[in-house]
């Protein structure tokens, strides 16, 4: 059943972006989907392993500087025989800065940014009720191609204040795509 409900999830967050991604008359996209893939450890509020990631991204100014946004959504394990951890998650981002003219624009294919990003929020667990756990992430390697920014291996540090722990993790990928 969870199967299911997490399957129907990604398919309502997909569907419009199918739909949108080709409009030609939509010049300012404000928001979207964002998919994501973690790797936590030294925490034990998590399982060691990988959790899969589904939000909703709002990114209403688009600046070239010190640009914010901010997203809700959920992580889960995505091993079966781990699927009882849920999370839901609240982060608010700051693209510090866009850079047209980067190291990588000659590995690019389409014209790109080099927007590196760094996040704070919270996260908090469904199935282990308590306090929430305080998650930062930095994003160096975060590249914006117009309607999305693809990050990866991002470092996230994590705090824990109901066990007095702190761990870290990685984020393997980021996949923000706006299509509202």
């Amino acid at each position: 059943m969870k199967r299911l409900t997490t399957a129907v999830i990604l398919v309502a967050l997909l569907a419009p972006a199918v739909l949108t991604a080709s409009s030609s008359s939509v010049p300012y996209w404000k928001g979207g989907y964002r998919a994501t893939l973690d790797g936590f450890s030294a925490l034990s509020a998590f399982t060691d392993g990988e959790y899969g990631g589904v939000h909703l991204y709002l990114d209403p100014f688009q600046r070239k500087y010190f640009s914010p946004s901010v997203s809700v959504g959920s992580i889960f394990s995505i091993f079966p025989s781990e699927l009882k951890d849920y999370y839901a998650e609240i982060h608010a981002a700051l693209v510090v800065a866009s850079l047209r003219n980067h190291l990588l624009v000659p590995l690019m294919k389409r014209p790109s940014y080099h927007a590196p990003r760094m996040q704070a929020g919270i996260v908090l667990p469904f199935t282990r009720p308590g306090e929430p756990i305080v998650s930062f992430i930095a994003e160096p390697l975060n590249f914006f191609f117009g309607e999305k920014y693809i990050s990866i291996l991002g470092f996230r540090l994590l705090y824990d204040p109901s066990a007095g722990e702190t761990g870290w993790g990685v984020r393997i990928f980021d996949i923000s795509h706006m299509f509202f």
